[in-house]
C-alpha cells in the first residue's frame, strides 16, 4: 500500500454471501427505479449507484465486521477510522452506462505523505477487463497533480479478480472504471473508511437503525465522532465525540519505506 497505493486481499465474501449482497442489491436498485424512475436516475448519474448499503444492516454489517477487512483497516488507518462511505455499483454495459467514475479520479484531496482513507472494493463478480474492472495507475498516490492522462494509460493496471475478493486502493491514488464490454452487469461493493476527523457521505447515525449493533459498527459508522446539532445539544452530558478520535497513526505512507525507494 506504501510504495503503490494498491494492493489486493484475498478472499472476503463466501459464495452464500455474495450470492445473498447480489440478489439485495439488485432488489433496491430494482425499487429506486419504480420510485424515481429510470429517466431520473440517469439525469442524477445514479442509475448504477446503490447508496447507503449499511441502512440494511444484516449481510451488510457481516462485511463490517469481517476479521480480515477490520485487521487491514486497523493497520494501514487505524481502529478509529470509519466509513465514509459505502454503496455498490451496477456497472451496465458500456451502451448504456452513464458511471461518474469512468475518467480517473482520485477520491480524497492529497496530503503530502499522509495516507487519510482507502477504498476497499469487493466484486460481486468475477472482476475482468472484459467487464470493465478497476484500472489504477501505481505509485499516483504520491504524486500532487494529475499526471497526464498519456502517462495514466500508458501506466494502468487492471485490478482483476475472483468475485468475493476484494482489493484496496488509497483514497489519492488515480484510478477509473473499465467499459463493460460484455453483456452482464458489473455490481461491486464500495467501502470508503478514513480517519474519524473526515467527513462522511451520509450521516449513517441518522440513516441506521444501529440497535443490536456491535462496538466494531458503531465505531466504524462513526457513532463515536458524532457532532451536536447547535449550542444548546453541546450541552447534553452524553459524550458524542470520543475520546482518540483525531488519531491519525499509521498514516505516514513513508514510515516504513527505505529512504532511497521514495526520493
Amino acid at each position: 500500500m506504501n510504495i503503490n497505493g494498491n494492493t489486493m486481499l484475498g478472499q472476503i465474501l463466501s459464495k452464500h454471501q455474495i450470492d445473498a449482497c447480489f440478489s439485495k442489491i439488485s432488489e433496491i436498485k430494482s425499487e429506486d427505479i419504480k420510485e424515481c424512475s429510470r429517466e431520473q436516475l440517469v439525469q442524477w448519474k445514479e442509475l448504477e449507484s446503490v447508496r447507503d448499503l449499511a441502512r440494511f444492516k444484516g449481510l451488510f454489517f457481516d462485511i463490517l465486521e469481517n476479521k480480515k477487512l477490520n485487521e487491514f483497516i486497523d493497520e494501514v488507518l487505524n481502529d478509529k477510522a470509519i466509513v465514509l462511505s459505502y454503496n455498490a455499483i451496477v456497472m451496465s454495459p458500456s451502451h448504456q452506462s452513464n458511471i461518474l467514475g469512468a475518467k480517473f479520479h482520485r477520491d480524497q484531496a492529497w496530503f503530502k505523505d499522509t495516507r487519510l482513507s482507502v477504498l476497499i472494493m469487493i466484486p460481486l463478480v468475477d472482476f475482468t477487463i472484459q467487464n470493465g474492472c478497476t484500472q489504477v495507475v501505481s505509485g499516483t498516490h504520491l504524486f500532487k497533480r494529475i499526471p497526464s492522462n498519456e502517462f495514466l494509460e500508458n501506466h494502468k493496471t487492471h485490478m482483476e479478480c475472483k468475485a468475493g475478493h476484494a482489493f484496496a486502493i488509497d483514497g489519492t491514488l488515480w484510478h477509473k472504471a473499465g467499459e463493460n464490454t460484455s453483456n452482464e452487469e458489473r455490481p461491486v461493493i464500495v467501502i470508503h473508511y478514513g480517519c474519524a476527523f473526515l467527513k462522511q457521505q451520509i450521516d449513517f447515525c441518522n440513516t441506521v437503525d444501529m440497535s443490536g449493533a456491535s462496538e466494531k459498527i458503531k465505531s466504524r459508522l462513526g457513532f463515536n465522532c458524532r457532532v451536536r446539532d447547535n449550542h444548546l445539544d453541546f450541552r447534553r452530558q452524553e459524550k458524542m465525540w470520543k475520546p482518540g478520535q483525531f488519531d491519525a497513526s499509521n498514516t505516514n505512507v513513508h514510515e516504513h519505506l527505505p529512504y532511497h525507494e521514495y526520493l
